[in-house]
């Protein structure tokens, strides 16, 4: 899986990791205005690109202060680390 994110000026870079292997990150969200943090990734002939974290709605998906993002052969899944993933997204072909 390669991946790549971006939060307002800050630019992640590009990672590749192997299956059953994490790549994590923390950051303090910002009080003033919107903090979103966006992603595009690639398996194979697959992609996708979305919004890993928004503080619009990240409270209320990663209640717990995680945001768990699992990338499977069909598509993405969100857990807050306590409950069952719930799939948010497909991949594009």
């Amino acid at each position: 899986l390669t991946f790549h994110c971006t939060f307002s000026e800050t630019d992640l870079g590009n990672h590749t990791i192997r299956p059953l292997t994490n790549w994590n990150w923390t950051f303090c969200e910002n009080r003033i205005s919107n903090t979103v943090l966006y992603c595009i990734f690639w398996w194979g002939s697959k992609h996708q690109v979305f919004q890993v974290y928004n503080s619009k709605w990240g409270k209320r998906e990663c209640g717990s202060g995680l945001c768990r993002w699992i990338a499977k052969f069909d598509g993405f899944y969100l857990s807050d680390g306590k409950y069952t993933p719930v799939k948010k997204y497909d991949w594009l072909t």
